[in-house]
């Protein structure tokens, strides 16, 4: 059995320059703020050449910035 220091597979986090490039570009869309914040996720993913998971964190960001 191999043994390893952490856990395998490591999980995928955005980088928070990610997550705010990501903000930034939908921003400059028209609509692309709403677009970030209700679209189906694997079009917004599709849509900005992002992972999904940075479509996630964009909009846990987006919830806490706007509560």
């Amino acid at each position: 059995m191999i043994e390893r220091s952490h856990p395998f597979p490591r999980p995928f986090h955005p980088s928070p320059d990610a997550v705010d490039e990501l903000i930034q570009r939908a921003s400059a869309r028209p609509d692309g703020l709403e677009f970030l914040d209700r679209g189906a996720l694997d079009a917004v993913a599709a849509a900005f050449g992002v992972h999904a998971f940075t479509v996630e964190e964009a909009r846990q960001v987006r919830r806490g910035a706007s509560s």
